[in-house]
């Protein structure tokens, strides 16, 4: 919007033309006396007209014109001939050179903005003193004519003084409008009322007005407590008699020789305002010292008649004005304003023959540092339409959602809700009191500054110290031997590795193998470690923060007899017992299947991961609960302590790399992986060892843990819930009012509507990160409140840019 003041001071104007980010343009020109001369001649042929046509009256307490001539006068010809004098020369004077300079300004900010936004026309906020300056009709001005142009320059009033803030609320829920319908005396408000009533389905219509045999202080006390009604008002809507009155800011007659002054009712007004009064139409006579008066005191817009208006007239302005609201009630960019235009191009065109220079009356006020108001909807379809996003808004979310499936995005995001969720299991104390029944025996550096694996036989490592751990272990009794160490290439100490693994299956170790997954085929054992038929192997492969699959790529059937994750396999074993069988004819792996689903059987893990990778064929992929203290979940021996003074406490037991350099296949492929920030937190909690890495025993004890104990979250992408979250954001940021066009971020942020948001998206929050442990969901928090925030920036944004 571009701003333009227009002071006279003596025989001289003064005009100030400012826009963008301070810059103007100013100019003088000599006001001509004719122009006055001539309004004034324009006002008395006015006045003539319509005080001898129909059977009602102006609606104004006007003054006798004279006694009318005996013989017939054609009074509206002589108004027409009157308005084109007036108007001639008021277009003259506009055109003065001395203005040249500013009109081509305001040209080339209507083409910019056309070519920018291609929106017809723009808005012009003109500002007049003294008053019979501001009572010429500047809205007629044709300031784009002499340029060519076909944009629009829309001229919206403002009052030199501005001592109140604009509306800063909008009502939610459907539009109330409060009608007050003053002295009737010689006037008609039954089409009026009729019209209003047609805006039902739009909007709440509540009637006030005098009652016959009510007293007068009883009737302002009424209009003062409804002014005040604490469901608030949209808009405000006065018809009757009304007058001029600058001390008093304007007179509104309520009842037959009664009279309210809106300075008697300033404090119901604001009151009003700060419940939601968004604007106010006074169908009556010479209302601008009204529309100065309320736009003084921070109400957004009011539209007035700057002249007496008869009531044929007022009427059908009023009818027009209400047409067009309700007709173009689902176009979301409609406005009050657009119907006031709407109506006097009505009068001009439709109805100048009937009621001339009647269009030239009404004027429409705004505020300065707010935005037409838009009448709300409440249709289905109206409704689905707000909820369409702006450009702006689409690319934001494509952005948002293109994030979303980030493979980086996502684990960034999963570790930080871990880390979070390991936070509120601290604090809620919230924590599985569960014993753990996993070692792992690690191979650390203790391991080799001890001497027990030769220094040059650590990668690979050296079978023969292998086979001595393995002896070190069965001492204890473990129920389940897994051993985390590729060994599908053949090497020279094979045999002794060989002897320690049968004497292991000897005393009833079951014995399971890590192997590599390679075309989602598993690596057999080395053909040189022999005689072994009573041992399992499923493949280690898995990707770090996920719960193993059968394959990394493959869509063979979950049966886990093709392929099977390492620790689900240990936790398969676990729970079904030792099944060493008499002869080495059947695959052990498939006799423990067989087993595990049989009717012997309740609901074993194999049952259970046919339900957990039906979610992730959806999906949903199961992910690792790190927010779990790893001491809850395994134990660590370094393979150094070997052996234990006491059997084994813990029923399974891998062996496997430790936190050492060479640990992993080859020097690109290492056996460990950055540290999730929620063992970060538990180490540091546990004063544990300072390492930045976790290993791959470690994760495969989590994910062992996990499927004993049947704990799978199931993890809801983001990307499913920024849909609804945009919904969501769009109808709030529909609803929350913030029309002002030099708002701060400040003030946004430390608005009512963004503290609720706020204190809302916290306890979302603590819902999501209770879900996580009552249901084993994890649904997103990031992306929902990132896409509830975006769509209300952006809404801000929005109407920062179309008010300019």
């Amino acid at each position: 919007m571009i701003r333009l003041k227009v002071f006279r001071v003596e025989q001289v104007c003064f005009f100030e033309l400012a826009w963008g980010r301070g810059q103007q343009l100013t100019a003088k020109v000599r006001y001509p006396e004719t122009l006055t001369q001539l309004y004034e001649t324009w006002q008395q042929c006015y006045l003539t007209f319509y005080q001898t046509i129909g059977s009602t009256a102006v609606r104004g307490r006007v003054k006798s014109s004279g006694t009318l001539s005996a013989a017939p006068i054609d009074h509206r010809a002589k108004l027409v001939a009157a308005e084109a004098a007036f108007l001639a020369e008021f277009y003259d004077w506009l055109k003065s050179r001395e203005l040249l300079e500013l009109r081509s300004q305001i040209a080339k900010l209507a083409q910019a903005k056309t070519a920018d936004n291609t929106s017809p026309h723009i808005n012009l906020s003109l500002t007049c003193e003294p008053l019979a300056l501001a009572r010429f009709p500047w809205e007629t001005w044709e300031i784009l004519g002499e340029f060519g142009q076909r944009s629009e320059v829309r001229v919206i009033r403002s009052p030199a003084n501005l001592r109140h803030s604009p509306t800063g609320k909008m009502r939610s829920g459907k539009m109330r409008i409060l009608v007050i319908l003053g002295d009737e005396t010689g006037l008609s408000f039954k089409a009026e009322t009729e019209s209003l009533k047609s805006l039902d389905r739009l909007a709440e219509v509540q009637f006030e007005g005098w009652r016959v045999g009510e007293s007068t202080a009883g009737l302002k006390e009424r209009i003062a407590l409804r002014l005040t009604a604490a469901a608030g008002w949209d808009i405000l809507f006065f018809a009757g008699h009304s007058n001029e009155s600058v001390l008093t800011g304007g007179e509104l007659a309520i009842a037959p020789q009664t009279s309210i002054f809106l300075n008697e009712i300033k404090p119901q007004l604001l009151k009003a305002k700060d419940n939601g009064l968004q604007f106010a139409i006074f169908n009556s006579c010479k209302g601008l010292d009204l529309a100065n008066t309320l736009i003084d005191l921070g109400l957004s817009q009011v539209a007035i008649m700057r002249e007496p208006i008869h009531n044929s007239v007022a009427q059908e302005f009023l009818i027009q004005f209400i047409q067009h609201l309700v007709s173009h009630a689902k176009n979301e960019a409609h406005t009050v304003q657009d119907s006031v235009l709407a109506a006097c191009e009505y009068l001009k065109l439709e109805r100048n023959l009937t009621y001339p220079s009647s269009y030239c009356v009404p004027s429409f006020f705004c505020h300065p540092e707010t935005v037409p108001f838009t009448p709300r909807t409440i249709g289905i379809s109206q409704k689905l339409k707000q909820l369409i996003p702006t450009s702006r808004q689409t690319i934001a979310l494509s952005l948002l959602s293109a994030a979303s499936l980030m493979a980086p995005v996502q684990d960034l995001m999963l570790d930080g809700r871990m880390y979070v969720q390991a936070l509120y299991r601290q604090a809620t104390h919230q924590i599985p009191q569960n014993r753990p029944n996993i070692n792992i025996v690690q191979i650390d550096e203790a391991s080799l500054r001890s001497g027990l694996i030769p220094a040059r036989k650590i990668n690979p490592i050296d079978r023969a110290a292998l086979a001595k751990i393995v002896d070190r272990i069965v001492e204890s009794k473990p129920n389940i031997l897994a051993i985390d160490y590729l060994l599908d290439r053949p090497m020279p100490e094979d045999p002794i590795l060989t002897k320690s693994l049968q004497n292991a299956a000897r005393k009833k170790v079951d014995i399971i193998f890590g192997s590599d997954l390679q075309n989602d085929r598993e690596m057999d054992l080395s053909p040189s470690i022999t005689g072994l038929d009573l041992v399992m192997q499923g493949h280690v492969m898995f990707y770090p923060g996920y719960l193993a699959r059968q394959g990394l790529q493959s869509q063979i059937p979950i049966t886990c007899t093709t392929l099977c994750p390492f620790s689900f396999l240990i936790a398969l074993t676990s729970q079904t017992g030792r099944y060493h069988l008499p002869s080495s004819d059947v695959d052990l792996r498939s006799q423990v299947l067989k087993n595990a689903t049989g009717e012997l059987n309740r609901i074993g893990p194999e049952n259970s991961a046919k339900m957990l990778w039906g979610w992730e064929s959806l999906g949903f992929q199961p992910i690792v609960d790190y927010s779990i203290p790893p001491d809850r979940i395994y134990k660590t021996t370094s393979a150094a302590d070997l052996p234990l003074k006491s059997p084994w406490r813990e029923t399974i037991i891998i062996l496997a790399a430790g936190d050492y350099a060479e640990a992993g296949i080859s020097s690109t492929a290492l056996d460990k992986f950055p540290l999730p920030s929620a063992i970060a937190h538990w180490r540091k909690v546990q004063q544990q060892r300072d390492s930045r890495t976790i290993t791959g025993a470690e994760i495969h004890a989590y994910m062992i843990d996990h499927f004993m104990n049947k704990h799978y979250l199931i993890n809801i992408p983001g990307l499913l819930f920024i849909l609804p979250a945009a919904l969501l954001g769009k109808r709030l940021a529909s609803r929350s009012g913030t029309q002002f066009k030099h708002d701060s971020i400040q003030s946004v942020l430390f608005s009512k509507s963004f503290r609720n948001f706020t204190l809302i998206s916290g306890i979302y929050g603590v819902i999501t990160l209770q879900m996580v442990i009552a249901l084993g969901v994890v649904v997103p928090w990031i992306f929902p409140v990132l896409t509830v925030s975006l769509m209300q920036i952006s809404n801000f944004s929005n109407s920062r840019m179309d008010s300019r």
